[in-house]
């Protein structure tokens, strides 16, 4: 699996709630995502869906809040969960308030002192659905994005 290192798995609802990590290009750190892989998976190839979680979040707050993974056993459908942003690069103020929370946009940054690790939309866009699309039984044609 090219440069993923699975970081933990758990048998949930028939199938496998399962958590990565690997080196991101694009954010030039490491990164972590959550995908629930169906019973069904190990038969085949199913429809994705990537889950955006909103600011503060990282990859474990959909997977152990929602209990999505119910719904996804039952409709055969692989989903995954990245991280918001790359947390190696992300400040505390003074106050304790984390920068992160500014953002957490799927954005590319443009400002020079953002711009080399803050490209999250070029993360969610091209390299996260082509790691994915290589190293587990998705549908490319049946892709879809939601979240908060």
């Amino acid at each position: 699996m090219s440069n993923l290192e699975q970081v933990s798995s758990n048998k949930c609802f028939g199938g496998f709630q399962k958590v990565f990590k690997h080196s991101s290009s694009e954010l030039k750190c490491e990164m972590k995502f959550g995908i629930y892989l169906p019973a069904k998976s190990e038969f085949g190839k199913l429809p994705v869906l990537y889950w955006l979680s909103g600011a503060t979040c990282s990859e474990q707050n959909f997977i152990t809040k929602s209990g999505f993974q119910r719904y996804a056993a039952e409709h055969n459908i692989i989903v995954v969960a990245p991280d918001t942003c790359p947390r190696a690069f992300y400040e505390r103020k003074d106050d304790g308030y984390d920068l992160q929370k500014d953002v957490a946009s799927y954005v590319d940054a443009t400002q020079p002192k953002w711009s080399t690790n803050y490209r999250m939309y070029s993360y969610i866009v091209k390299e996260l659905p082509k790691l994915i699309e290589s190293n587990f039984p998705v549908l490319p044609e049946k892709k879809s994005i939601f979240g908060h």
